[in-house]
């Protein structure tokens, strides 16, 4: 996915020097900062080696978090494009549902969640057994909304 603003190259860099840590150490925890906001209570940010944000993710009605998380992951070097596009449509859908996809193309992430302060998250790569799963599962709901 290609990148255009200053957040958006920062989040490129970021997200490299994840998955480069991954290969080095099987895994890489960062954290997504939640910070009060004047209009819509608080919003998350994730922030770069030098403490420079790495998105802007703001507004009210939506899953926020899992917004953060997608448009941060959808870098992930080893996606494809399409692979970034699916990641990346899942902001605002939930954890759970970023997570559910990131499987499907090889990556695995939990989120261990503080009262509204920071959330922790941890990527690494999936197993083998849980990408088969992950995409197992993606074929049967495809097949069953199209039913």
């Amino acid at each position: 996915m290609k990148a255009t603003t200053t957040t958006q190259k920062r989040a490129k860099a970021y997200a490299a020097w994840m998955a480069d840590c991954i290969e080095r150490h099987d895994a890489v925890t960062f954290t997504i900062d939640w910070t009060l906001s004047r209009n819509c209570e608080i919003n998350p940010q994730v922030y770069d080696l030098e403490r420079a944000p790495c998105l802007n993710v703001s507004g009210c009605g939506y899953d926020k978090g899992s917004a953060a998380l997608a448009h941060i992951l959808r870098y992930l070097p080893e996606l494809t494009k399409e692979q970034a596009k699916a990641v990346d449509s899942t902001a605002g859908c939930g954890e759970r549902e970023t997570a559910r996809v990131l499987r499907r193309f090889g990556w695995r992430i939990s989120v261990n969640t503080t009262p509204h302060t920071y959330d922790v998250v941890t990527l690494q790569k999936a197993t083998p057994e849980e990408v088969a799963k992950a995409v197992a599962d993606y074929e049967c709901d495809r097949n069953r909304s199209h039913a």
